[in-house]
């Protein structure tokens, strides 16, 4: 018997084993979230956005996520993969939502012109959340909202 046909199904099944441990461990750290915010309906109006990307602790979950943005709540519905995981959907008040201001670790010091231009390139860490407890990494674009609610004072 060739070597191959007895290692290439070991490494297929202990793949699908790690595949499953981590967006099983993925969803474990979302649903929390989930759980203190569960899904509701959108409004007709609001803004969809697929396959979007999310970092939630150790977890970078790129294009696991659905997300709409309407006037009361921002909602994330996990792609398939996720809900294989068994992740659950979540409608988040925006009043629940907190931008966090601190500012990207530098490497070394800017000062004058080159600060000022590094700034308008890379404004403090894009999309930097609190959920609750838990800080979460956004699409920019959802920041924006966030920052044009506070503008206006509905946040």
């Amino acid at each position: 018997m060739h070597p191959a046909l007895i290692v290439i199904p070991i490494v297929v099944v202990v793949d699908l084993i790690v595949f499953t441990a981590v967006f099983r461990l993925a969803a474990g750290a979302w649903n929390p979230i989930a759980k203190r915010h569960p899904a509701v309906e959108p409004a007709a109006d609001a803004h969809r956005r697929e396959f979007q990307s999310i970092r939630l602790g150790v977890f970078n979950l790129g294009n696991c996520f659905h997300m709409e943005a309407d006037a009361e709540h921002l909602h994330f519905y996990p792609a398939k993969l996720m809900r294989w995981g068994g992740a659950l959907p979540a409608s988040v008040p925006w009043s629940a939502i907190e931008v966090e201001a601190k500012p990207r670790p530098s490497s070394r010091l800017r000062t004058g012109e080159e600060a000022e231009s590094r700034a308008k390139l890379r404004p403090g860490r894009v999309g930097l959340v609190k959920i609750g407890a838990t800080s979460v990494l956004l699409p920019s674009w959802v920041r924006e909202i966030l920052l044009a609610r506070q503008a206006v004072g509905t946040a």
